[in-house]
Order: structure tokens, then C-alpha cells, then sequence
């Protein structure tokens, strides 16, 4: 028996919604779920090992934490310095 237009049913059609298609639709957040699980398994005992932050590591991050964040190379650790906040200067440890 067909149905007119104006007796369908609202809601998503049946293939669209079985157990079976969102079992598919979802199983890179499956994997991605598993994979944090075992890393933080093997991960949090060994919390107690590292050493704290030291005076320089905040410094060193901060160029790519903005760059990441913001997309822009630069440091807001010390803004208004000559332009800092918008680029980041390194020096050369070798002195070539």
C-alpha cells in the first residue's frame, strides 16, 4: 500500500537510523576514546616522575601556544616590546 505525501511519518527514514549505521558513523570517536583511555592508563603513574616546570619552559612555549591558538608567531609574555606580541625573534645558539 503507498502512502500519499501528507501520511508519511516525520522523523529520519529507517536506513538512516539502525543500530548498524551509527555503529559506522561513529567508530573514529570509538578509537579515538580507546586510545586516550590506554594512554592515560599507562600515563598516570608516572605523573609523579616529572620534574616541575622550570623558570625558562613558559617562555619557550608561548610562542607556539599563539601561534596554535591565534595563528600568529608571537609572544604575549611581554606585549608592547617592540611589536613582541606580533613576532618572535630567536637567536642562533651556534653564532653561524
Amino acid at each position: 500500500m503507498l502512502r500519499s505525501s501528507g501520511d508519511r511519518k516525520s522523523g529520519p527514514p529507517r536506513s538512516i537510523a539502525t543500530p548498524k549505521n551509527r555503529l559506522v558513523t561513529r567508530w573514529p570517536q570509538i578509537v579515538v576514546l580507546f586510545g586516550l583511555l590506554a594512554y592515560l592508563l599507562v600515563s598516570l603513574n608516572r605523573l609523579a616522575v616529572f620534574p616541575p616546570l622550570g623558570e625558562d619552559e613558559s617562555w619557550i612555549a608561548a610562542a607556539p601556544y599563539k601561534l596554535a591558538t591565534q595563528g600568529v608567531l608571537g609572544s604575549d609574555l611581554i606585549t608592547g616590546y617592540y611589536g613582541v606580541e606580533r613576532h618572535h625573534y630567536e637567536t642562533d645558539e651556534e653564532g653561524d
